[in-house]
């Protein structure tokens, strides 16, 4: 049976991420000690991502292959967000080459993370609802596994639990909800969904779906999984779950709402501000009253979760005026900014957390006092990253924090100015809770006990706030058209 060259190309990345996921299986049977399998897993892994990085990247003459392939879509949107995912993991396995120190198996990790990525590839390309769900799950369901990764932890195991039932609900919501658009439509292509005309149980369908993925997104009141995961999970999975997983999962919402949805801006727009508006009252709220710094990270991932979803909140206010694509192309654009951004900051953020838990074995505040008279590098990335969550010029968060508030505002409606004021509202709180960690690891230290050596570690954080530092330089070489011309 001839292999259609075609599909084969577009499912290349797929096909190397499986790839490697039988190749770290097999080095976890040949390696005989914790390091050398570290080696080898950290290696094999990296290569294959990068591999996917490149196939992906060389799928531009398939945005055509619509009618070869018509349940999927290969073009900038699917390259963008096929890159970010596959790009943070990279980040991702190193960290877990630094926390996993002792287990013999990493391959199982690994594969894991290369199956997740797969099905945040199929997310990204998909053009009907039934791969776009697929390819949701595969994404989703191996993070319990790698949750609970650490099989004598107490902790994990209790946080793996909470994940996988609240998950399972949600799942089965978002199924409900999709079945209920083709029991009203018939159809379950995006084209088609696009446009048909709203009606009552397309309506409740789309409310099913939205509240579903909020889950997925951590988004108030769907929130309640985020800091007992984030606390008890070991904090490379932590890394995962804040710079990787959920921008896939922001991918499913962008091709759910925006390409599905996209003429039903009138009943999902106004609940999903709502949502975003609460998001960033309750994330921020409840970051400023915590001690424990993983809580803090995983409210403030509430928060920001909060601000990447304005974006939905002015592409929905954006329809019906007279200068819609532009707004729509802007508010797509913004979100797209702050998914990387948030995957600079918070992946230096988290990886400075996972040095300092290795060094004290817990994440009370007090444990980073002094971290940067004790290691500058820790220390100075740290605070950087913190500087730049908070939104200080001319760091990464404040250039897509601005066109967040940009695009949001000039649509210049009720809900989006609410929200535009709920976002400075938002941003002013994180100031005390940023700040006040800022200073404590800027502090003279409480103890002479010395942080543990990670100098790879401390490379990639040295790298990611490079970027952070020339993120908005990076950023005049691309417009809100050239992105929105492309996209869909």
């Amino acid at each position: 049976m001839a292999v259609d060259p075609v599909a084969f190309t577009a499912f290349s990345p797929v096909l190397a991420l499986f790839a490697g996921v039988i190749l770290v299986l097999i080095a976890d049977l040949v390696t005989k000690d914790a390091a050398s399998n570290r080696k080898f897993v950290v290696s094999i892994t990296s290569a294959t991502l990068l591999l996917a990085i490149l196939l992906v990247a060389k799928t531009n003459d398939l945005i055509p292959s619509e009618t070869v392939l018509p349940m999927f879509k290969f073009g900038i949107f699917y390259q963008i967000f096929s890159i970010i995912g596959l790009s943070a993991s990279i980040l991702v396995i190193f960290s877990a080459a630094y926390d996993f120190t002792v287990q013999k198996d990493l391959g199982v990790w690994a594969s894991l993370l290369m199956i997740s990525n797969a099905g945040g590839i199929v997310i990204a390309a998909s053009n009907h609802l039934l791969p776009l769900y697929v390819g949701f799950e595969l994404m989703a369901i191996p993070i319990y596994g790698m949750v609970a990764y650490r099989k004598r932890s107490r902790e994990a195991t209790e946080a793996s639990v909470k994940l996988f039932l609240l998950g399972a609900i949600s799942s089965g919501i978002i199924v409900y909800g999709i079945s209920l658009v083709y029991g009203a439509t018939g159809q379950l292509t995006f084209a088609a969904l696009a446009l048909n005309n709203s009606q009552p149980l397309k309506n409740v369908g789309i409310f099913l779906i939205l509240f579903g993925t909020s889950f997925k997104l951590s988004l108030v009141p769907f929130h309640w999984w985020v800091s007992d995961v984030y606390v008890g999970a070991p904090v490379s999975m932590v890394n995962y779950l804040a710079v990787a997983s959920k921008k896939m999962a922001f991918a499913f919402a962008f091709q759910m709402f925006m390409i599905s949805f996209v003429n039903d801006t009138d009943v999902w727009g106004p609940v999903m501000g709502l949502i975003v508006i609460l998001s960033i009252l309750v994330g921020n709220g409840m970051a400023a009253i915590q001690n424990r710094v993983m809580r803090l990270i995983a409210y403030s991932s509430i928060a920001h979760a909060g601000y990447i979803a304005i974006s939905l909140v002015a592409y929905a206010q954006a329809t019906g005026l007279p200068n819609e694509s532009e707004l729509k192309a802007l508010a797509l654009y913004a979100a797209i900014l702050h998914i990387v951004a948030n995957i600079l900051m918070k992946g230096t953020l988290i990886a400075g957390a996972l040095i300092v838990v290795n060094s004290f074995e817990n994440d009370h505040m007090e444990n980073f006092r002094g971290i940067y008279k004790k290691d500058k590098v820790v220390g100075t990335t740290m605070v950087l990253a913190l500087f730049s969550l908070i939104g200080i010029p001319p760091l990464g968060g404040f250039v897509s924090k601005y066109f967040l508030f940009i695009a949001v505002v000039n649509t210049n409606t009720t809900l989006a100015w609410a929200t535009a004021f709920v976002f400075a509202i938002g941003s002013a709180i994180s100031v005390y809770y940023y700040v006040k960690l800022a200073r404590v690891i800027l502090d003279e230290p409480s103890n002479d006990i010395p942080l543990v050596p990670a100098t790879p570690l401390k490379a990639l954080m040295v790298l990611l706030t490079v970027l952070t530092v020339f993120f908005s330089v990076i950023v005049f070489f691309i417009t809100p058209q050239d992105v929105f011309s492309t996209l869909f």
